[in-house]
């Protein structure tokens, strides 16, 4: 009789956990949500990121348009002003009508851009006498060099 109480107690203590192995179980959990907090944090930051990267190479491309439908050619100028505002200098007045087209996301003062036209003077063999002018085209949206879009365009100058 003494031997069947000691079965009934050492089996009653083996049917539950020990506080070790429920503190061990919390850490593992815990440290799981970590991984998947930071990688869900990773995710939105990234496309953040993108949608900026890609609202700039639309705002690159209207202005680079806005650029090769000109008459005149552009004279050497370095311009620092927001996007939008470089694309109002750029357009020829018959077409301001084109901003009021514009998505609402593109009114967005955040988006920089840099607008540097000059001549370029290099020598290509077997060509003579060429003009041509080189257009840095520059949007960025932070301080970051990471967070900036830049477009480099070579197009015929006054006199070809």
């Amino acid at each position: 009789m003494v031997e069947t109480r000691k079965l009934r107690a050492s089996s009653a203590g083996d049917r539950g956990f020990t506080l070790l192995e429920i503190a061990f179980a919390v850490l593992i959990l815990a440290g799981s949500l970590i991984v998947i907090l930071g990688l869900q944090s990773s995710v939105v930051e990234q496309t953040l990121q993108d949608k900026n990267r890609r609202h700039a190479m639309l705002m690159a491309r209207r202005i680079m348009a806005a650029i090769e439908i000109l008459e005149e050619p552009l004279e050497e100028q370095d311009t620092y002003a927001p996007a939008l505002k470089v694309l109002q200098q750029i357009l020829p007045a018959a077409n301001k009508d084109y901003l009021a087209d514009l998505p609402e996301d593109s009114i967005d003062l955040r988006f920089m851009a840099r607008l540097k036209v000059t001549n370029w003077g290099k020598e290509i063999p077997l060509v003579q006498n060429i003009n041509m002018k080189r257009i840095d085209l520059t949007v960025s949206w932070g301080e970051n060099k990471q967070n900036s879009y830049r477009v480099t365009y070579f197009m015929p100058g006054d006199e070809l």
